[in-house]
């Protein structure tokens, strides 16, 4: 098996520099966690790879709903309530995390959250702000 469950793809590139290199990061980090699951349940990394995920969120949502903000995007508060949902799934895993011994299961149901997060909003969700934000200015 590769310990890679995700390869970077072009389609997945909005054109703007911070906001690529963010979501090749998190690429990583599902690819990191795919890793983990095959290799052991080491729940140390398995902390690593949460608090990685939690910085990530903060300085993500933080990039976008900077652009937002400076652009007036008129759907902000929409995919700012979706940023809220995301960042309290990742509390919940954090808490799960703190409270669980063996780790297997949460590997993998973090891995599934991952991975839609990945489907859903990297690819679905954010790609409908980037006409707005090219249209005033931003790459």
């Amino acid at each position: 098996m590769s310990e890679k469950l995700i390869n970077w793809q072009k389609k997945w590139e909005t054109g703007i520099k911070t906001i690529d290199d963010q979501h090749k990061h998190f690429v990583l980090i599902i690819n990191r966690t795919y890793a983990l699951d095959e290799n052991g349940k080491d729940k140390k990394v398995l902390g690593d790879i949460l608090n990685e995920l939690t910085e990530y969120v903060r300085i993500h949502f933080s990039t976008e709903e900077g652009y937002f903000d400076d652009t007036e995007y008129p759907e902000s508060d929409e995919h700012k309530q979706k940023h809220q949902e995301l960042l309290e799934k990742v509390l919940k895993f954090n808490q799960r995390f703190e409270k669980e011994e063996d780790v297997s299961g949460l590997v993998k149901d973090f891995l599934i959250f991952l991975r839609s997060w990945l489907d859903d909003h990297l690819i679905k969700c954010d790609h409908k702000y980037i006409p707005w934000l090219t249209e005033h200015g931003v790459k």
